[in-house]
């Protein structure tokens, strides 16, 4: 079967992840400025589109049954027993974290099935125009206060900025918060960096403005995190490129690129220099954290580390207090 028979028997399954990654972007919005009063409902509102996925993907024998997806499954529904059995023990709140795992994880292997790469560089163009009205938002963000109704919070209510510094906070962007706009940013940038250094068309114009648009974005965000992501993509996408003279030429052409639109943007536009001394300082006052010996989890690296081992932790601790107690009753007793 060649691709062209294949990609009708796709198209509603295409148009439901489309929907789906704009749900994604826009959810936020919608729980902040457009339906607040559903603020609560439209948590899941991605989840109907999700199981939509799954049954048509099934329906259609999508292949998606991977080692990832069955090993994902094994370890969510243990964890869900655990959770009810030594944890919490709430069937709602298991079953909602649960879901994130069972319905939202194995969409990577169906969209990495179903979609060509036709459709993955129309969704980065996409992208990229989505890009340059997000910092349009994120600078209005930055540089109105927390009572503005840019920066209401979820339900229409507080506001959505996170601490940041020198009394700005971090602006969400059309998310619920902070780490939804890291990830934007993130995904942004694989497709900047690569319309950049490959044959790939793309329209020039949007191009450097999306590119323009994310130098500016990045300090503005005042997140380390999604200007670490960001370096890092960058850094594969270097040593990705370099296979030939004529590549090494696109890449030192493209970084010369970045390196301009930094210093002209650092010296004639002043939102950018104020962003980018907001930034530096959350950087130092992280820094003198660290140093202090009270923000080690905070660093960009160990946290990652900590979010990943913590429950396990957690677990166990909970555990061997619970062992100990059972211990200690038993020597009281008998004594």
């Amino acid at each position: 079967m060649n691709e062209q028979e294949v990609i009708p028997n796709y198209k509603s399954l295409k148009i439901a992840i489309w929907v789906y990654f704009f749900l994604w972007i826009f959810e936020g919005a919608l729980r902040k400025w457009i339906l607040p009063s559903l603020a609560t409902p439209l948590l899941v509102v991605r989840d109907p589109i999700a199981i939509y996925i799954l049954v048509r993907a099934i329906y259609l024998n999508v292949k998606f049954m991977t080692p990832y997806v069955v090993f994902s499954f094994i370890f969510t529904l243990l964890s869900l027993a655990i959770t009810l059995t030594f944890g919490h023990g709430n069937l709602f709140v298991g079953i909602y974290g649960a879901r994130i795992m069972l319905l939202h994880f194995p969409l990577i292997f169906i969209i990495g099935k179903v979609f060509t790469k036709e459709d993955v560089l129309k969704l980065g163009r996409v992208l990229l125009v989505l890009n340059i009205f997000m910092t349009i938002i994120v600078y209005f963000q930055f540089s109105s206060p927390q009572s503005a109704f840019i920066n209401v919070g979820i339900g229409g209510e507080g506001s959505a900025g996170f601490s940041g510094a020198m009394g700005y906070s971090r602006p969400p962007g059309t998310f619920s918060f902070i780490s939804g706009l890291s990830i934007f940013y993130t995904a942004v940038s694989v497709f900047v960096y690569y319309f950049w250094l490959s044959k790939d068309s793309c329209s020039k114009i949007l191009l450097c403005a999306s590119t323009i648009a994310l130098v500016i974005a990045l300090p503005l965000t005042i997140s380390r995190g999604a200007v670490v992501a960001v370096l890092i993509v960058g850094l594969f996408a270097v040593m990705a490129s370099v296979t030939s003279a004529k590549m090494l030429g696109k890449l030192i052409f493209t970084i010369v690129v970045f390196v301009i639109a930094f210093w002209v943007l650092q010296n004639y536009v002043t939102v950018f220099s104020l962003g980018t001394e907001v930034f530096m300082d959350r950087v130092d006052s992280a820094n003198r954290s660290t140093g202090a010996g009270g923000g080690l989890k905070e660093s960009i690296l160990l946290r990652i580390v900590a979010d990943f081992l913590g429950p396990f932790i957690d677990f166990l601790v909970v555990q061997c207090s619970r062992v100990t107690w059972e211990w200690g009753q038993m020597l009281v007793r008998k004594c």
